[in-house]
């Protein structure tokens, strides 16, 4: 806006101020610079809509928040937060526990970076097996203690038959082996075995029967799981014994293992499913070079590539290059370069490897080698956008300048809402490439032409025109409704439009029949017939046998709400309820009592274990209270209370007794994890009030949690059971018990 926001009318008629003048917004309010860092690209003082700044910290410094902004139409850049934040404390490599060692490769870890112990084969480690960097530059925790684990020998093998793996002797906790039988027998039974908690091997019942008997059965082996990276050759779906399986490796992976195995009689394959392992590409042979081995073909993991350069060239780079296990190699290809330093002429100066923004590229390529002085142009892959420089040059001392640049990805703004409409979602301002914008109309307007659109990669949203146009909706109505018989209606109205409601009451005296609120519909009829108003109905007379009396006439009719009382005469003895209601439905609200001259009793009742009487008594008369009571150790549930009633019974019992816990109730123990018992412990449920429980992960996972859980009054620890995580990304399955070591 140019000129005053507001004007003030004056005595002569004229406003105080012109009409002032609204332009379109074509500059952003210049961005703030984080502390310790700077904007790309430098040395700009003016951003128009649409321009995109960049935010990089100065060395020293990691960047936190959004890196980058865009320039709206508003005058001001999108939301961003950029900060600067100095680098964390460090911490020095601590000492490898005896036994084990640290999973992570370094010698310094900084603030916040964690470090996971682990502990050799044979060892089970005392201690946590995770520890953070603080900003000490200590670690939390010491390292743990590996101490030899429990294990299991001797599995007991069929007659006939023999364990795997051969030669094994001893197997550590959870370990499993398992079992075949000898040439002419047939294994029957379980097929494994696991080494449990305590030393023994868990029951398995394995027998070696000889083969005869079996011969009307086949031996088929368990199909194979298709190798990573590779497949099974054929299309078999079962393999039967002496039957071979093929593997096969998928383009640019080699095998690490048997390509083949066969079906035995034990319903196992003699190898196991191998391995495959990533290939590297071909290498390029530069021009006036050589390679040893064939240019044709792929490398595998761990083989060597030598490089030599022809007379009168000289290598530039590294000799030899390793092919790694991720497909690549250890070094980019080396080149030749004529030697000129024979005939007194000093040879070129040449840079290789020109730096790339991140989603970038160099123009034409960058493979190839530049001289002193050439400039190398870079740009954007589709859907980003470059900010900074594009070029650079080669110097003389082989490498190339130094430039700050960064690829960012395009964004669209502005999608062009309807009049009388909106972008969904609400609020959103920038759309990030293929996401989608959708537009809708406000009530009372309907929406014409494409309702999406898709934000494209050159920072446009793809072509679309809605529109809203105002709609006119005619609101179906009812007829009137007409007022009951003895009664009206609530509201006041003259006409009734769809979703009104019609609300009924009857006059005093007289009973509501029906819904007392009706709907007007879409399709101008009420939802429910009117309800009416009739008269409340009376109740018969009340029944009096011998003995007893009651209040008003025997004869009379009684109205809902009227109350008989009664009462016996001659010292008789009233059997039920002695005040009675007449209800709205005719009926009384309960039977009607008698007069005995009997008296009625009920005998101590039967009580289940552990419940008790609070105060026994031989007999207990109508309408007497038996309280009850649990046995020490036990608390009640439910009701402690019984009545006798007239028919001699007592009240149903609703009650009952359960032990109280003496202490905290055992937990689950975490998943790829074990809580720690001695051995006299195996079964134990509870754990006393300030009582420790302790808790351990498997091998190759960390503890992500408190080692340690204390038993407080409330019968309840002190936390939560912690978690056992991976320690790397390959899958594991998950296991849970209980580990018994002579601990605690």
């Amino acid at each position: 806006m140019t000129g005053s926001p507001m004007a003030v009318c004056q005595n002569n008629g004229q406003f105080d101020q012109r009409t002032p003048l609204c332009s379109r917004v074509t500059r952003c309010i210049p961005p703030v610079t984080p502390d310790n860092g700077y904007i790309l690209p430098l040395n700009q003082t003016v951003w128009r809509v649409t321009d995109v700044v960049g935010f990089v910290c100065n060395d020293g410094f990691t960047f936190q928040g959004v890196s980058t902004a865009t320039c709206l139409r508003n005058g001001y850049f999108s939301a961003h937060t950029a900060s600067c934040i100095a680098n964390r404390a460090r911490c020095a490599k601590p000492t490898s526990p005896i036994n084990g060692g640290i999973s992570q490769q370094g010698d310094e870890w900084r603030e916040g970076d964690s470090i996971s112990y682990f502990c050799n084969s044979g060892y089970e480690m005392r201690g946590s097996s995770v520890a953070f960097c603080r900003n000490n530059g200590l670690f939390s925790n010491p390292p743990p203690m590996c101490s030899r684990v429990i294990q299991c020998v001797d599995p007991k093998p069929p007659v006939f038959g023999f364990a795997r793996p051969f030669g094994k002797i001893a197997w550590n906790v959870n370990e499993v082996v398992t079992f075949g039988c000898d040439e002419g027998f047939v294994l029957q039974g379980g097929n494994s075995a696991t080494c449990l908690s305590f030393g023994f091997f868990s029951t398995h019942n394995t027998t070696c029967i000889e083969e005869i008997s079996m011969r009307s059965q086949r031996v088929l082996c368990v199909p194979p799981v298709n190798p990573l990276n590779g497949r099974i050759v054929g299309q078999n779906v079962e393999w039967s014994v002496g039957q071979r399986i093929r593997y096969a490796c998928n383009f640019g992976f080699t095998i690490n293992g048997a390509s083949e195995a066969v079906c035995q009689r034990d319903g196992q394959f003699s190898s196991p499913t191998p391995i495959y392992m990533m290939q590297c590409c071909r290498p390029v042979i530069p021009e006036g070079g050589m390679i040893n081995g064939s240019q044709f073909e792929r490398r595998n993991t761990g083989d060597v590539v030598a490089y030599t350069c022809l007379d009168g060239y000289q290598l530039v780079g590294q000799a030899f290059l390793t092919c790694l296990s991720d497909g690549n190699y250890t070094s980019p290809f080396p080149y030749c370069i004529r030697d000129f330093h024979d005939g007194g002429i000093a040879a070129d100066v040449t840079c290789i490897n020109p730096p790339t923004p991140i989603n970038g590229r160099v123009v034409g390529g960058g493979g190839k080698v530049f001289t002193e002085g050439q400039v190398v142009e870079v740009t954007c892959v589709e859907g980003y956008r470059l900010i900074g420089p594009s070029s650079f040059q080669c110097r003389s001392d082989g490498t190339f300048e130094n430039i700050r640049n960064m690829c960012v990805a395009n964004k669209c703004t502005n999608p062009s809402t309807p009049r009388n409409g909106n972008s969904l979602p609400l609020g959103q301002t920038e759309w990030n490439v293929n996401e989608e914008v959708t537009f809708s109309c406000q009530t009372g307007y309907t929406l014409s032409g494409v309702a999406r659109a898709t934000c494209l990669s050159n920072g446009l949203f793809s072509k679309h025109d809605p529109r809203c146009t105002a709609t006119t909706v005619e609101i179906p109505t009812c007829p009137p409704p007409s007022p009951p018989t003895n009664g009206r209606i609530v509201e006041v109205r003259t006409q009734w439009r769809a979703g009104d409601r019609v609300t009924y009451i009857c006059d005093s005296g007289y009973n509501l029949t029906g819904i007392a609120q009706i709907v007007c519909l879409n399709n101008g009829q009420y939802g429910s017939d009117p309800p009416v108003c009739t008269m409340p109905q009376k109740c018969p007379p009340p029944v009096v046998q011998f003995g007893a009396t009651i209040n008003g006439t025997v004869e009379q009719l009684r109205s809902p709400g009227d109350v008989v009382q009664y009462s016996c005469t001659l010292r008789l003895q009233l059997i039920g309820n002695p005040i009675i209601r007449c209800m709205t439905n005719g009926q009384y609200s309960d039977t009607f009592p008698i007069c005995t001259g009997r008296q009625i009793t009920c005998s101590n009742p039967l009580l289940p274990a552990n419940l008790r009487l609070v105060r026994e008594a031989t007999v207990f008369t109508v309408g007497q209270v038996a309280r009850l009571e649990c046995a020490a150790g036990y608390r009640l549930v439910g009701s402690a209370m019984i009545n006798c009633q007239a028919d001699g019974t007592f009240s149903q019992l609703s009650a009952s007794c359960e032990i109280v816990q003496q202490g905290c109730r055992r937990p689950l123990p975490p998943d790829n994890g074990q809580i720690l018992l001695r051995i006299d412990e195996a079964n134990k449920s509870f754990w006393p009030v300030g009582e420790r429980i302790l808790f351990n992960c498997d091998a190759n996972y960390n503890l992500v949690g408190p080692e340690s859980l204390v038993c407080l009054a409330t019968e309840q620890f002190n936390g939560n059971v912690p978690i056992c995580t991976s320690k790397s990304n390959s899958s594991i399955p998950k296991t849970g018990g209980y580990q018994v070591a002579s601990v605690l």
